[in-house]
C-alpha cells in the first residue's frame, strides 16, 4: 500500500485504522506467498515485547508449509524464468554475441612499421586535411588510401590506427573511440564479409562507449541462443551501427577499414554507399565521424566526397622503401648498399612486398659468400610480383611434390589449418607413417613445425601470430598468382583444366586416410559416442533440446595426440562435395565407414548424430544436414527408394534450401513413377507412400513445413504444400498450436508464408476435405494436464497461452479445417505490430476467429501503439469495439495508455466518448487521472460530458484536482464543469486540490466560485485537508478567503487536531 493517492482514497471511502506496508509491491510482481508474524497492529497498539515470538511463529509456519508442499509444485516454481533479468544483462549477452574468435586475426598478423617508416603520413596534406574539423563538411570525413598489391597499405593503415588511438587516449579519453576492421580473404567467412565487419565495428564501438548499447534493444532477444550466439543479419547490423553513430553527440569516432578488395565487390559497394549516407547524416547532425579506407586500385569504387591518396606515388613511401633496404640488406660496404638500393627501388615500382622478397633472396646469396653475384642475381629477378612468385617456386626442383601438397592445403582447405593440423595433413598426403601415430612432442617441436611451414611452401606461407596460429600465404597476391593468373597450371600442367576438383578429391582422400587409419588403440571410445535408435540420422545442431553434448575432455585428450583428426573427420564430406562436379563420389560412399565416422563426429561436435540402419539413410541425413547438394544427389542415384524424411528435415532445419529442393524433387518424381496424380492434391489424410517423408517429424511434432516456415524458405514451403504437407500436423501429435507452421511463420514475421498456408487451407475447404477435430476438441482435458505440459519444458508463457486460449476456443464452432492456430497467430501479430499478417488472418475468414480474440488483438495493438495494425483491426467492424475482456472499451484503454493518435483514430471511427466503464468511469475520467491534457482537449471537443460522475460520485474535474493538473482543470472549468460538485463522501474539487497541495488549482477554483466552507460527509471543510498535509500555500489561500481555522467537524475536532500528530513527530 505504497501509493499515497490510493491510501487517501481508501481513507475517504472506508476510514481504516491502519495500512499494511512491509510486503507492498512484492506480490504484484513476483509469484510468492508472504508469511509474516505481526506484533504491531497500529500506532495505538504496540507490542514490541512480542516481536520475537511473532517472528518465530512465522518461521515455524513457513517450515511446516515447505515440508507439506508437493515436490512437483516446488520444481515448477523453481523452473520459472528469472523475471529480474533486465535490459542490461540482455545487452551484455547481445554484445558478447557480436564478438567472434577471429575478430582481430588479420590486424594482429600485420607487422608493425619498421623504425621511422610511415611517419611521413602524419605531415601529408591529405591526411592533415582529413583530420581538420573545419574541412569535415568538404570531405565528409573520408580518406581513401589505394595502392598496388603488396605496396604496404595494411602496414600504413595499422600505423595510422595506432597513432590515432594513442592521440585520443592522451587528449580525449572517454570522449572518443577508434574502431577498425582488416578484411582477410585468407580467413573464414566472418573475416571477409561485411557482416563480420559490422559485427566487429559494433562490438568495439559499444564496448568503448557503453551508453550506446541501448541500440541493442531493437534486436530480437528471443533469437539469442544459450551459447551467446545470435543470427546476425546484415540489415540489422547496418541499422544498429547507423543508430549508434547518430547517437554520438559531440564525441568523435575514427574508423579504419583495410583491404576492401579482399571482400566481395557487391558487398563493398553497398557498404561504401551506406557509409556515404552515414557521413552525410553525421555532417548534418554535427557528429565527428572519420573513416579511412584502404584497397587496391581495382575494383574502382568512387565516392562523392572524400580525399584520395595513392601510396606508391608518395615521396614518403619511396623514402620508407629506401630505409627498409638500407636496414635489411646485409652488404659489407656502404657503396654496395647504395648501388643495390637504387636498383631495387627502380625495379620495385613502390611494391613493398617485392622488396621484402628480393631482400631475402639477395641476403641468402650474400650469406653464402656470393657477394660478387648479387648484382647479377638482382638483374635476373623479374620486376613483376607474380613473375617473382613463379621464380621463387621454380628456383629448384627440390621437394616439388611436397610444395604442391602445401599449396593444395593452403589454397583449398575449408578454413586455414592450424600449425599442427598443417604438419600432420602434409605428412598424411606424403604417406608418411609418422602421420598416423600419436604426436611425440619430444621428437617434433612446434618450432620445427614452423620451419616446416616455410620450407614446404618455399617461403610463400607462414604461421600467423594470431591466437590459433594458422598457416596462410604471406600475402593475398600469392593466391592471386596461383589462381587468377593461372600460376598453378603453369607450374603443374599435368593437373589439367579441372585441377581444383582433382585437388579437392586428393584432400578428401588425405582426410579419409587420416581418420580411418590413425592408430588409436590406446584410446577407448565409450559406447555413448555411437547412438543406436530407430530414428533417422539427423544432425540437430540447431536444436539443443534434441542431442547430447560430447565429452569435451575426451575430445581434447585425443586432439592432443592427433591434431588433424577433428578437421579430417568434419571436413571429409566438404572436400568430397567440392570434388563431385568432375570426380564421381559413388565409390567413396560405398566404402565409407559410417559408424566409425559417427563415433568421431559425436566426439568432436557439441551435438551428436543419431545412427540409423540402413547405412544409406544415415549418409543422406549427414550430407543433407550439411547442405551438400551434390552428395545428396549421389546418394539418391545410388539408392532411389531411400527414406527421405529425415534428410529432408535435417536440410530444412539447417536452412539448406537447395538441398531440400533436390529431395522434394526426388519425392515428386517418385510419386509420378507410382502414377499418382498431383492435381488431385495429396490432402492431409491421403495415405500415399510419400506422406511419411513429407510429414516426417521430431518428437515435438515439428515437420519440414514447420521449420521451412520458421526459417523463411518460401520456395520450400511452396513445394511442400504442393506435395500435400499437412498444415496442422501438431494436432495429431497432441501438441499446442504453437507448433503449427502458421504460428511459426507469424512468430517470425513471414508474411508471404502465412499467405501461402492460408491459401492452401482455403483450397482444402473448397475441395471439401473432411474435417478433423480442432485441438481443443481433441484434447478437452488440456486444463488438467498442466503438469504434463510443464514436464515438456515449455515456457510459462506457452503454458498460460495454451491453456487460456483453448479454454476459450472450446466454445468456438469448428470449420472444415483446423484453425486453432489462426486466432493465436492473430494475437501474436497484433502484439508485435505485424500489420500485413494481421490483415491476412482477419481476411482469411472473419467467422473463424472468435470475437473475444479479435478484441484482444485490438487491445494488444493499442498497448503496442501500432497504428497500422489498429486501422486494420478497427476496419473489421464496430462489433469488435463491443467485446472487451474485463469490459475494457478501446477508447478507455487508449486514454489509459495516453495515446492521443489512437484516441483521435477511435473518435474518427465513431467511438462513443461518453461510454461508461465497469466502475462508472468515462474516457474523460481516465484521461484526467492519467494526466493527458491533449486527450482531455480532444474528448471535450468531441462532446464528452464534463459533469458525468463515476461510481464514486466524482466528476472529471475532481480527478484533475486530485492529480494536481492545473491546465486540465482549466479546460474542464471552461467547458462548464461545476466547481461545487461533491462526490460520494461529500468532497468537492477544492477538498481534493487542498489535499493534494495544489495551491494554484485551489486559487482558480475559489475564483470560479468554489465554497471554502463546503463540508464533506464528516462535516470537514477544505481547510482540514490543507492542515492535515500541512500545505502552507493552500492554508494561506483558504484563510484569506474566509476559512475558519477553529471550525469543528461532526466529531467536534478542529483542523488543529489534524496537525497535532504531525507537530509531535517533528519534535
Amino acid at each position: 500500500m505504497k501509493h499515497g493517492l490510493t491510501r487517501r482514497q481508501l481513507t475517504d471511502d472506508h476510514d481504516p485504522l491502519c495500512f499494511e506496508m512491509e510486503a507492498a509491491g512484492l506480490m504484484d510482481t513476483f509469484p510468492c506467498l508472504v508469511i509474516r508474524g505481526i506484533c504491531d497492529y497500529s500506532d495505538s497498539h504496540k507490542a514490541k515485547n512480542w516481536q520475537e515470538y511473532a517472528a518465530a511463529t512465522a518461521a515455524a509456519y513457513a517450515r511446516e508449509l515447505l515440508c507439506a508442499m508437493p515436490t512437483p509444485v516446488t520444481q515448477k516454481l523453481l523452473a520459472q524464468p528469472d523475471i529480474f533479468s533486465d535490459k542490461a544483462s540482455r545487452r551484455k549477452d547481445l554484445l558478447e554475441s557480436l564478438k567472434f574468435d577471429q575478430i582481430d586475426n588479420r590486424r594482429s598478423n600485420i607487422k608493425s612499421a619498421l623504425g621511422k617508416t610511415c611517419k611521413w603520413l602524419t605531415s601529408h596534406r591529405s591526411y592533415e586535411d582529413w583530420l581538420d574539423p573545419e574541412k569535415l563538411p568538404a570531405h565528409h570525413g573520408f580518406l581513401w588510401i589505394s595502392g598496388k598489391p603488396g605496396a604496404g597499405k595494411s602496414t600504413i593503415m595499422k600505423f595510422a590506427m595506432n597513432r590515432t588511438k594513442r592521440g585520443q587516449a592522451k587528449n580525449s579519453a572517454g570522449n572518443s573511440a577508434v574502431i577498425h576492421f582488416f578484411f582477410n580473404a585468407r580467413g573464414e567467412d566472418v573475416e571477409k564479409t561485411t557482416v563480420g565487419m559490422y559485427r566487429s565495428l559494433l562490438h568495439q564501438l559499444l564496448r568503448t562507449l557503453p551508453d550506446l548499447q541501448e541500440v541493442l534493444d531493437m534486436a530480437d532477444f528471443n533469437l539469442l541462443i544459450a551459447d551467446h550466439s545470435f543470427p546476425w543479419k546484415l540489415r540489422l547490423l547496418q541499422k544498429l551501427f547507423k543508430r549508434a553513430i547518430l547517437r554520438l553527440g559531440k564525441r568523435q569516432i575514427s574508423c579504419f577499414i583495410d583491404a576492401l578488395d579482399e571482400c566481395a565487390e557487391d558487398e563493398i559497394r553497398e557498404m561504401v554507399k551506406s557509409f556515404e549516407e552515414l557521413g552525410r547524416l553525421s555532417i548534418r547532425k554535427g557528429i565527428k565521424l572519420y573513416t579511412c579506407f584502404s584497397s587496391r586500385h581495382y575494383p574502382h569504387i568512387s565516392i562523392r566526397n572524400g580525399l584520395r591518396l595513392t601510396l606508391e606515388d608518395q615521396e614518403g613511401h619511396e623514402k620508407d622503401l629506401q630505409d627498409y633496404v638500407r636496414n635489411k640488406l646485409e652488404t659489407e660496404s656502404k657503396s654496395q648498399t647504395e648501388d643495390l638500393t637504387a636498383q631495387i627501388l627502380r625495379k620495385a615500382s613502390g611494391v613493398f612486398l617485392w622488396v621484402v622478397l628480393v631482400i631475402d633472396i639477395l641476403n641468402r646469396d650474400i650469406q653464402r659468400g656470393r657477394i660478387f653475384a648479387v648484382k647479377e642475381r638482382l638483374e635476373a629477378l623479374p620486376a613483376k610480383l607474380s613473375d617473382l612468385f613463379e621464380d621463387i617456386l621454380t628456383r629448384d626442383n627440390d621437394n616439388k611434390q611436397d610444395l604442391l601438397l602445401a599449396i593444395k592445403w593452403v589454397l583449398f582447405a575449408k578454413w586455414p589449418l592450424k600449425r599442427e593440423e598443417y604438419y600432420f595433413a602434409l605428412l598424411s598426403g606424403m604417406k608418411r607413417p609418422e602421420a598416423l601415430v600419436e604426436w611425440n612432442r619430444k621428437d617434433v617441436s612446434v618450432e620445427s613445425m614452423e620451419r616446416f611451414v616455410v620450407s614446404s611452401s618455399k617461403g610463400l606461407a607462414e604461421t600467423t601470430r594470431s591466437w590459433d596460429r594458422t598457416v596462410q600465404f604471406t600475402h593475398e597476391s600469392v593466391r592471386d598468382f596461383l589462381l587468377k593468373e593461372q600460376g598453378l597450371r603453369k607450374l603443374w600442367p599435368e593437373l589439367g583444366s579441372d585441377f581444383e576438383s582433382q585437388c579437392q578429391n586428393d584432400l578428401k582422400e588425405y582426410c579419409l586416410v587420416y581418420f580411418t587409419r590413425t592408430d588409436r588403440s590406446t584410446d577407448v571410445l565409450g559406447e555413448e559416442t555411437l547412438l543406436r535408435t530407430p530414428s533417422v540420422s539427423v544432425d540437430f545442431s540447431s536444436d539443443g533440446n534434441v542431442s547430447e553434448s560430447a565429452n569435451e575432455d575426451v575430445a581434447d585428450n585425443i586432439l592432443e595426440k592427433y591434431p588433424f583428426l577433428e578437421y579430417a573427420t568434419n571436413q571429409v564430406f566438404y572436400h568430397a562435395e567440392a570434388a563431385a562436379p568432375l570426380v564421381p563420389q559413388e565409390r567413396f560412399f560405398l566404402e565409407f565407414p559410417v559408424d566409425h565416422w559417427i563415433s568421431l563426429n559425436n566426439l568432436f561436435k557439441r551435438y551428436k548424430t543419431i545412427r540409423h540402419i540402413p547405412v544409406s539413410t544415415a549418409l543422406l541425413g549427414i550430407v543433407a544436414g550439411k547442405g551438400l547438394s551434390r552428395l545428396v544427389e549421389t546418394v539418391l542415384r545410388q539408392t532411389p527408394d531411400i527414406e527421405i524424411g529425415g534428410g529432408l528435415l535435417a536440410a530444412i532445419l539447417n536452412g539448406n534450401e537447395e538441398t531440400a529442393e533436390i529431395l522434394l524433387q526426388h519425392i515428386a518424381k517418385k510419386s509420378e513413377r507410382e502414377e499418382l496424380d498431383p492435381s488431385h492434391g495429396l490432402g492431409p489424410d491421403c495415405d500415399v507412400q510419400m506422406a511419411p517423408s513429407i510429414d516426417f517429424h521430431d518428437e515435438r511434432g515439428r515437420t519440414p513445413l514447420f521449420f521451412a516456415a520458421q526459417t523463411g524458405l518460401v520456395g520450400t514451403v511452396k513445394k511442400l504444400l504442393s506435395l500435400g504437407a499437412k498444415t496442422c500436423f501438431y494436432i495429431e501429435q497432441r501438441m499446442p498450436p504453437h507448433y503449427s507452421p502458421l504460428y511459426s511463420a507469424a512468430e517470425k514475421g513471414r508474411e508471404v508464408i502465412v499467405r501461402l498456408i492460408l491459401e492452401e487451407r482455403s483450397k482444402a475447404e473448397e475441395l471439401g476435405i473432411a474435417s478433423r477435430p480442432t485441438f481443443s476438441e481433441a484434447h478437452p482435458q488440456n486444463e488438467n494436464n498442466l503438469e504434463d505440459t510443464a514436464a515438456k519444458s515449455w515456457s510459462v508463457a506457452e503454458i498460460l497461452a495454451w491453456t487460456g486460449t483453448n479454454n476459450q476456443l472450446s466454445s468456438t464452432p469448428a470449420k472444415t479445417v483446423d484453425n486453432d492456430d489462426v486466432d493465436l497467430s492473430l494475437l501474436l501479430a497484433a502484439k508485435t505490430g505485424q500489420e500485413g499478417i494481421a490483415k491476412l488472418l482477419l481476411e482469411y475468414d472473419e467467422q473463424i476467429i472468435p470475437m473475444h480474440h479479435r478484441s484482444k488483438a485490438l487491445e494488444y495493438a493499442i498497448e503496442e501503439e501500432d497504428e497500422s495494425a489498429r486501422e486494420i483491426l478497427l476496419d473489421m467492424g464496430e462489433d469488435m469495439i463491443e467485446d472487451w475482456l474485463r469490459n475494457k472499451k478501446p477508447l478507455e484503454l487508449a486514454c489509459y495508455y495516453r495515446h492521443p493518435a489512437i484516441v483521435r483514430l477511435l473518435i474518427r471511427k465513431g467511438a462513443d466518448v461518453n461510454t461508461v466503464g465497469p466502475e462508472g468511469q468515462t474516457p474523460l475520467h481516465v484521461a484526467c487521472e492519467r494526466h493527458s491534457l491533449a486527450i482531455v482537449q480532444m474528448l471535450v471537443k468531441a462532446g464528452a460530458g464534463v459533469q458525468t460522475i463515476d461510481g464514486r460520485g466524482r466528476t472529471a474535474l475532481q480527478y484533475a484536482c486530485e492529480a494536481g493538473h492545473l491546465a486540465i482543470a482549466e479546460v474542464l472549468i471552461e467547458a462548464g464543469s461545476t466547481v461545487q460538485a461533491a462526490d460520494n463522501v461529500g468532497k468537492s474539487p477544492l477538498h481534493h486540490a487542498c489535499r493534494n497541495g495544489s495551491t494554484d488549482i485551489a486559487e482558480m477554483l475559489i475564483e470560479a466560485g468554489a465554497d471554502v466552507c463546503a463540508r464533506d460527509n464528516k462535516g470537514r471543510t477544505p481547510i482540514f485537508d490543507a492542515v492535515a498535509e500541512y500545505i502552507e500555500g493552500c492554508l494561506d489561500t483558504l484563510l484569506s478567503h474566509g476559512a475558519d481555522i477553529n471550525d469543528r467537524d461532526e466529531s467536534a475536532q478542529t483542523p488543529l487536531f489534524e496537525a497535532e500528530p504531525r507537530c509531535r513527530s517533528c519534535g
